[in-house]
């Protein structure tokens, strides 16, 4: 379920980007194609730990969806959206996985131009009304997913579920962060998102140097999940610590820094300010909003 949505932050992301680096520089391509290459070079070195992680195959796609994506006019963006819809229902109906990935990339793009929007309806939500109906489709998806193990035939729909689901969990929590608890869950969540591409890598290095990613690998079904689920807690309760105190005595993260440097490093500055339908001001808010992707 996860997998949908950091698919979808990056496309929201590259999109921001995009407009910040036609704020910055003359060049705002060449950022971001050194922006994916970096991060290619990064998930040729995680595969090494994690055969089938993220990073590489995002830096291929990006290269090879998103960047084109930028040629198209901002009257066009719709463009954008219908052939994220298409591609990602197609992938959803064969089965789901990477082939996800370029349709949700390029919903992400069009909805980068449209976060206050998002924002701004989001606070006009019936939070109530809006976690009642996202968590009664999350249980009709664990239904559906729980009889896929007796009907297989039934896969194209579990993969549109598992969208599904995704979406739902995005509703519930942000009606969650819009109630009394929201400050509690932002402390936590807040700098963990914003070093998401350390602890992404770190976590890797954790499970490797501990060897509890190869002892896991080598137990049966029934043993693996639950000591899996108990690693990856302890894990995340020690990167929500750690995150915390990074964020607060130094800042951005240090591979998001790193990425940070080879992205803008060389730029060159923009002989003027480029009208991209944003302020300024309104592109760091929103940057903010989703610092997985900085």
């Amino acid at each position: 379920r996860f997998f949908p949505l950091f698919s979808l932050l990056f496309g929201i992301g590259f999109g921001l980007m995009w407009t910040s680096a036609r704020r910055r520089t003359s060049t705002p391509r060449i950022v971001l194609v050194r922006r994916l290459l970096a991060l290619g070079v990064l998930g040729v070195a995680h595969q090494v730990l994690q055969p089938g992680e993220a990073l590489l195959p995002y830096a291929a796609v990006g290269l090879l969806v998103l960047l084109p994506a930028t040629f198209l006019p901002r009257q066009m963006r719709t463009v954008i959206l219908v052939a994220g819809v298409v591609l990602t229902a197609v992938a959803a109906l064969t089965g789901g996985g990477l082939v996800l990935v370029p349709g949700i990339f390029l919903i992400g793009f069009w909805l980068s131009d449209h976060v206050r929007t998002i924002d701004a309806a989001a606070d006009r939500l019936s939070s109530g009304a809006a976690a009642a109906v996202s968590l009664g489709a999350l249980l009709v998806g664990a239904g559906v997913v729980a009889l896929q193990q007796v009907l297989p035939a039934i896969d194209p729909v579990v993969g549109s579920f598992a969208l599904i689901s995704a979406g739902c969990s995005v509703v519930v929590i942000t009606c969650a962060l819009r109630t009394p608890v929201g400050p509690a869950l932002a402390a936590v969540f807040t700098p963990l998102g914003r070093l998401a591409l350390t602890n992404y890598v770190t976590a890797t290095l954790l499970l490797v140097l501990t060897g509890v990613g190869f002892a896991v690998n080598n137990l049966g079904a029934d043993q693996r999940w639950p000591i899996a689920m108990v690693a990856c807690l302890v894990i995340l309760v020690l990167q929500a610590v750690a995150s915390r105190l990074w964020s607060v005595t130094v800042g951005q993260g240090p591979l998001e820094a790193a990425w940070r440097w080879a992205t803008w490093a060389g730029a060159k500055p923009a002989a003027r300010p480029t009208d991209t339908g944003s302020s300024p001001g309104s592109v760091t808010a929103t940057t903010g909003t989703f610092p997985v992707v900085q």
